[in-house]
């Protein structure tokens, strides 16, 4: 029967032309709503829908011919009496040009025990075996909860996953960025959630060589938030090595191989954090988190005659502390944190038996501050600026039977940064940015580093339409040297090679100029994209010869180039077939080469593919290759890797998994560096074909809280 009275509680939906999810409110006790205009554009087409679960589905395509419209919606009583309600959904995603958004449904969450495993349903994302998240076939990601970095990437599963709203992905990096080397940016964006969370996540191989675990307690009240995470990285794994060493004659100079077991490691990880919403618009919280890694790895000669050849042992303490504070309201956010790193490495090398002990120490002390500020300038610009400062000091030592060597150094960098994106039209959008950075380095013999970069970066997007668009980026950043590479100690790596660091370094400074076109709808993504990368002071090792060994050295050379092609693709081509592909081809020039080739091609590539078998089972193979890449005087080629994964969702708390780990071959790597006489080969191979078995527990129970947009009816007092 029809009334024409307003309906309370009626969920409306804003949905591009493509059916797109655009922004949602809830009606109020008055039947109305309101949908924010920085979500529309003018001249665009729209769909307005409106869901209830007493009436029928109603949809209403319009054009907005102005900023303001107003609608009236009828529904109509649906006669139908429902026992039970199952929420379904696919992914849906809102584009803004240069980033993606992707909402996510009660469908994707519904055997996703781990926010990790719900990341899978994303484009261009995957998730290897041990949880790590690639995007774009890179791992060197930042990820946000509601815009706070996280401290660890696997942080992401101390978020319960049915807490998320949506996921935002950034292949633009902002400004802010622009020195830390991310392929992009993932922000979580979740609800509050009353009451608390466990998670026990374990993989176990059969043969006890290899073991992981993740360990969450989480608790969340009104205003507080708190959470525990423990996770533990242990492998022993048997390796092969080989170092080679020959003229350019041909004639072996040295030929050592070894077999190095035990090899063992250990890292255990704590993160701990807890914070106070005053309000929804002021969050203040702190991170802490602890690093006790320990190694200890005997290596003999292949010649099973011949005498251990050395005893590795090494002990890492990390502790790292965090303030912030965030304030966000209709038009502004303003991030501040204060940050501080307490590192101390102990390495101690014992070469055939108690022969030669030597030993090498860090101590490292990084204090730093950022500020972050956001303005929504109209709805179609926005404004970011920042300042970030870092003091670093650090005190090597490094001493044997033969020397005793002391190494001081500070280090002061200053950045600031600024950023403006705008919609210029429909079809337009440009995002521009500036970053400049201040390093000073000083040691203690009066070695002094100083270097003044700016960081300029840009992207314009066009899009034809809701699915196709195009753009032209250009962006940098610095690689600064570690200190390992920075601090002069002769290291012996065998019995014919030592390295040396070199506190000269300067940072190497990187840029990209690339062409993208990008086509997105529903579950598919696909990009292909062209690029000119120019590395500057790159940082690479060379070669000297002496008398009995091969020193290895770092040194900065005056530029490489790349020149490549890199293709995403993402697709759900089933129902229950979902496939990540991520490829990549370049050539690479180095002019500085001289006794290797100055020109190689290489290429790399990821896939991922998904099998949905039943609800309850799915399968997944991961592999990844990666062909010899050219550097100074050589080439490397790093180990390729694959893993085969099923699993089993025994209930809603509870799933298995059966992992095999390298499938296809062996982890293998090797590098060759060649000097005006001759040549280092150095080969590794490690034995880590593995069978895990693992399991998934995840306990959440409370309350969630779900944030709506009503009018107050002052009668009804609410």
């Amino acid at each position: 029967m029809s009334t024409n009275e307003p309906i309370e509680f009626v969920n409306v939906a804003l949905l591009n032309s493509d059916s797109s999810f655009v922004a949602g409110v809830v009606t109020d006790s008055l039947g109305s709503f309101r949908i924010s205009n920085r979500a529309v554009s003018v001249g665009k087409v729209y769909i307005i829908q409106a869901t209830h679960i007493s009436y029928n589905k109603e949809q209403l395509r319009f054009l907005l011919e102005q900023p303001e419209k107003t609608l009236d919606i009828k529904l109509s009583t649906n006669s139908t009496m429902l026992s039970e309600v199952n929420v379904t959904g696919i992914r849906t995603k809102v584009r803004n040009r240069l980033n993606f958004e992707y909402t996510v449904t009660d469908k994707m969450k519904e055997h996703a025990m781990r926010t990790s495993k719900l990341l899978e349903n994303v484009p261009t994302v995957f998730v290897d075996y041990n949880h790590t998240i690639h995007i774009k076939g890179s791992s060197n990601i930042l990820i946000l909860k509601n815009g706070i970095e996280l401290t660890d990437n696997s942080l992401v599963d101390q978020i319960p996953p049915e807490t998320v709203e949506k996921i935002e992905i950034k292949y633009n990096i902002p400004s802010e960025y622009a020195n830390q080397n991310y392929s992009a940016i993932m922000n979580i964006i979740t609800k509050r959630n009353r009451g608390f969370a466990v998670l026990l996540d374990d993989n176990l191989t059969f043969d006890g060589e290899m073991y992981d675990s993740k360990e969450n307690l989480g608790l969340e009240t009104e205003k507080h938030s708190l959470y525990f995470f423990h996770k533990l990285y242990y492998r022993n794994l048997k390796s092969m090595s080989q170092d080679l060493t020959k003229s350019t004659d041909g004639s072996v100079q040295s030929n050592n191989s070894y077999v190095t077991e035990p090899g063992k490691e250990c890292d255990n990880e704590f993160f701990y954090g807890y914070s106070f919403h005053s309000s929804k618009k002021l969050q203040i919280g702190v991170d802490g988190y602890l690093s006790l890694y320990r190694e200890n790895k005997v290596t003999k000669y292949d010649d099973i005659d011949a005498m251990p050849y050395a005893r590795y042992k090494e002990k890492f303490n990390n502790q790292n502390y965090k303030g912030y504070i965030n304030y966000t309201n209709d038009k502004d956010q303003i991030k501040f944190d204060i940050t501080y790193n307490n590192t101390h490495v102990d390495d101690r090398d014992t070469y055939h038996e108690d022969v030669n002990t030597v030993n090498q120490s860090e101590y490292a002390y990084t204090y730093g501050a950022k500020i972050n500020y956001e303005r929504k300038i109209s709805p179609a610009a926005v404004l970011y600026a920042g300042l970030r400062y870092s003091h670093v000091k650090n005190k090597g030592t490094y001493f044997n039977s033969f020397s005793n060597i002391n190494e001081n150094y500070h280090c002061n960098t200053f950045t600031g940064y600024s950023e403006y994106m705008c919609n210029l039209s429909e079809k337009w959008t440009l995002d521009a940015g500036i970053t400049l950075q201040k390093y000073h380095r000083s040691f203690s013999d009066n070695i002094n580093v100083k270097d003044f970069q700016l960081f300029p970066k840009f992207n314009i997007s066009y899009s034809w339409n809701d699915l196709n668009n195009l753009s032209l980026g250009y962006s940098s950043y610095l690689n600064d040297p570690n200190l390992w590479q920075m601090l002069s100690f002769t290291k012996k790596e065998s019995a014919n090679i030592y390295t040396k660091g070199n506190p000269y370094l300067k940072s190497e400074k990187k840029s990209t100029l690339s062409l993208e076109y990008s086509y997105s709808k529903g579950n598919t993504y696909f990009a292909i994209s062209g690029y000119f990368k120019h590395n500057r002071n790159m940082i690479e090792n060379q070669v000297t010869p002496e008398n009995e060994y091969s020193l290895i050295e770092y040194k900065n050379i005056r530029k490489g180039m790349d020149y490549g092609m890199d293709l995403t693709l993402s697709s759900q081509l089933l129902k229950w077939w979902t496939i990540n592909f991520y490829g990549d081809a370049f050539s690479r020039n180095i002019p500085d080469n001289i006794y290797y080739k100055k020109n190689m091609f290489s290429y790399s590539a990821q896939v991922q593919s998904n099998w949905t078998i039943t609800p309850k089972v799915t399968a997944i193979i991961q592999y990844g290759h990666n062909e010899k890449e050219l550097m100074y005087n050589g080439y490397v080629k790093s180990f390729d890797s694959s893993t085969a994964m099923l699993s089993y969702h025994f209930n809603d708390y509870l799933s298995f998994y059966l992992i095999y780990i390298q499938p296809f071959n062996r982890l293998k790597s090797h590098s060759d560096i060649f000097y005006s006489t001759g040549h280092v080969k150095r080969m590794e191979n490690f034995n880590a074909q593995k069978l895990l078995l693992s399991f998934t527990f995840n306990l959440s129970k409370g309350k969630k809280q779900s944030r709506k947009e009503t009018f107050q009816n002052e009668n009804k007092k609410y």
